[in-house]
């Protein structure tokens, strides 16, 4: 049984990186619509690369002045250069903010990634990566700006 040894690539082993993005957005009055497209290339020093396509969708409804709520959707499509193997993520957003205040809000979002590809890990944010292909954040707070 031949066993492999996973390695971060640092960023100091990052030889060069190349992002090209382009992005809009419209306001409708109390419906945003953005979206997004970025393609980014890094090269490793021990020649090999990793190549990510990414494309965004945003909605924000202002449902009253002080109540917002918005959905993302976010597809990523990655190769890694030294091993043939092609990787998809779809993630989806939801969120609900309340502003109490013009200072202090209270909001709960909710993240939800599917990885699809042989090497392709489900991981939302900086989290430990899910042992499935699925994985679920969810956050809930209130923010008081200074």
């Amino acid at each position: 049984m031949a066993r492999t040894r996973r390695r971060l690539i640092a960023l100091s082993d990052r030889r060069s990186q190349q992002v090209f993005a382009t992005g809009g957005e419209y306001d409708f009055g109390r419906v945003q619509l953005a979206g997004m497209y970025s393609n980014v290339q890094y090269s490793y020093l021990d020649h090999t690369g990793l190549h990510l396509n990414n494309a965004n969708v945003v909605a924000v409804y202002d449902v009253t002045r002080e109540l917002f709520v918005s959905a993302a959707y976010l597809y990523t499509n990655g190769v890694y250069g030294a091993i043939t193997a092609s990787s998809h993520w779809n993630t989806g957003q939801a969120a609900i903010d309340y502003f109490l205040s013009k200072r202090t809000d209270v909001y709960l979002y909710a993240d939800y990634i599917r990885a699809s590809g042989s090497l392709a890990e489900a991981v939302t944010f900086l989290n430990t990566p899910s042992s499935t292909k699925n994985q679920i954040a969810v956050l809930a707070g209130i923010r008081h700006k200074f």
